[in-house]
């Protein structure tokens, strides 16, 4: 069963990778925004990655790292 792909997705998934990398704040938000969207300012990204779906955000993840 998939995940909810939501406003909370965000959260989830920056709590998961910083608890992973050790990364907070700017240095994790920053790069995951540029990769994700292609720039370093917007709209908060728990509204705009719903929006954008999960299949193209996976895309665009993947295409990173």
């Amino acid at each position: 069963q998939e995940q909810p792909f939501d406003e909370n997705t965000w959260r989830e998934w920056t709590q998961n990778i910083s608890a992973k990398v050790g990364l907070k704040g700017k240095a994790l938000y920053l790069p995951m925004r540029q990769v994700l969207t292609g720039v370093d300012h917007g709209p908060e990204m728990r509204w705009l990655l719903p929006l954008m779906g999960a299949d193209e955000a996976l895309i665009r993840l993947k295409k990173w790292g």
